[in-house]
């Protein structure tokens, strides 16, 4: 009497049977296994180029924000600057040195001022020069 053959028995027979439709099978299974690791690839660079290119903004950024700060430390230490120069003198006098400085920083904030290139130092020299 013959044993039956368990589901792994039957599939290495059928395999053996049909090596065709094995190699078949084997093969769509790599092409898929390929399609999905090259997706995957893919999918990484343009995440790692975003990445960058994130990093790149952001430098960008942080030098715009860097030379503007610079900006208004050149207002603000002009403006001290003119303030204690007439700190002993008139309140009149302190009162128009405070108005000077806002116009210094309203002039800072204006578009012809405030810009993010590589001219911020010589703008921002421009801006506090007595007008």
């Amino acid at each position: 009497m013959a044993r039956a053959r368990g589901p792994v028995g039957r599939a290495l027979l059928w395999f053996a049977r049909h090596p065709a439709a094995v190699a078949l099978i084997l093969a769509a299974t790599l092409a898929l296994a390929g399609a999905v690791a090259t997706a995957h690839a893919q999918q990484e660079a343009r995440r790692q180029e975003v990445l960058e290119g994130n990093v790149y903004a952001a430098r960008a950024v942080a030098g715009a924000v860097l030379a503007q700060l610079w900006h208004y430390g050149v207002l603000v230490s002009g403006s001290v600057r003119s303030s204690s120069a007439t700190a002993a003198g008139s309140p009149r006098l302190q009162r128009a040195a405070i108005a000077s400085a806002a116009v210094r920083l309203r002039r800072a904030t204006s578009s012809r001022c405030s810009s993010t290139t590589a001219s911020v130092m010589a703008r921002a020299r421009r801006c506090t020069a007595p007008s």
